[in-house]
């Protein structure tokens, strides 16, 4: 009816709706293919299979482990990004020697690496994470410990291993 109705009423809109239908039907036959406006949304489709190991942040504060059931997800979030975003360092820099580098080369420019590399300083973040976080959990620090777990995927469950890392060692 609506169509109909469109079709009656305005010529060149119901050619424009029309038109955006058939290309809409065109993305979801052909399956994975995208063209802004029209995008194919698809529906879980496949069985995840669990990794074989996961790695799990803990952080101790005054010698008790921060519980993150406590909080919701935004504030997960904020207290645990940072940490990541730190211990991931030494990898962003490797992606600079591995391509960006090469990149430069191959254009022969010879850049400042220090534009594109970070420097880690434990210390430094220690000092400015302990602020960081004492505001966020309201809470006093005066003792803060950050350290990896590894669990490994076994006979259907996670099991805990015996490798702990600490973050000053991850990036030292």
């Amino acid at each position: 009816m609506f169509l109909k109705q469109l079709y009656k009423n305005n010529k060149p809109i119901f050619i424009l709706v029309v038109a955006f239908s058939l290309i809409q039907l065109f993305i979801n036959f052909k399956r994975g293919m995208v063209a802004a406006p029209f995008f194919h949304y698809g529906m879980y489709s496949a069985v995840l299979d669990p990794k074989p190991t996961y790695y799990v942040w803990e952080i101790w504060i005054n010698g008790k482990q921060l519980k993150e059931e406590k909080f919701n997800p935004w504030q997960r979030d904020l207290i645990l990004q940072p940490v990541k975003y730190y211990s991931s360092i030494n990898a962003s820099n490797q992606l600079y020697h591995t391509n960006i580098q090469r990149l430069f080369n191959r254009v022969h420019l010879n850049p400042n690496s220090s534009k594109f590399l970070s420097n880690c300083n434990y210390p430094i973040f220690e000092k400015w994470y302990q602020a960081y976080l004492s505001k966020h959990i309201s809470q006093p620090i005066n003792q803060l410990s950050i350290v990896q777990r590894e669990y490994t995927y076994f006979n259907g469950r996670l099991r805990l291993t015996q490798n702990i890392k600490l973050l000053r060692d991850l990036c030292p």
